[in-house]
């Protein structure tokens, strides 16, 4: 094995400078998006519908909150496995109220084909 002369680099040493981090991809990046034109503020995705796989939880029901807000007119669902989660996400977020509740469990796909509006499907 070759030594190296004092103060010479190793070529395979790891670098010091990473590269930086790229910025996460938002789930909802059509919504921000739109939220600048002036329909967004009137509700501007009409007779649209969204469900929220695990929206009673925190993620969920705060993405389900903002979308509620931003979009009044959107039909939102709140797909989670027992009503009480409901009650405890309407109680955190009381504008979760205009959301509609299906109870879902993600490991059963005739469940989640329900949950979606699929059931004769």
């Amino acid at each position: 094995m070759r030594s190296l002369a004092a103060g010479a680099q190793r070529p395979c040493a790891p670098s010091s400078r990473l590269p930086a981090p790229r910025a996460p991809r938002r789930a909802c990046a059509a919504f921000a998006s739109a939220s600048a034109s002036s329909s967004a503020a009137t509700g501007g995705v009409p007779d649209a519908k969204v469900v929220v796989i695990g929206g009673t939880g925190r993620v969920g029901s705060a993405t389900a909150s903002a979308l509620l807000q931003q979009f009044p007119n959107l039909e939102v669902t709140l797909a989670s496995r027992s009503d009480a989660s409901y009650a405890a996400a309407v109680a955190r977020r009381p504008n979760l109220r205009k959301a509609a509740f299906k109870a879902v469990d993600i490991t059963d796909a005739a469940s989640v084909k329900v949950g979606r509006g699929e059931e004769g499907r």
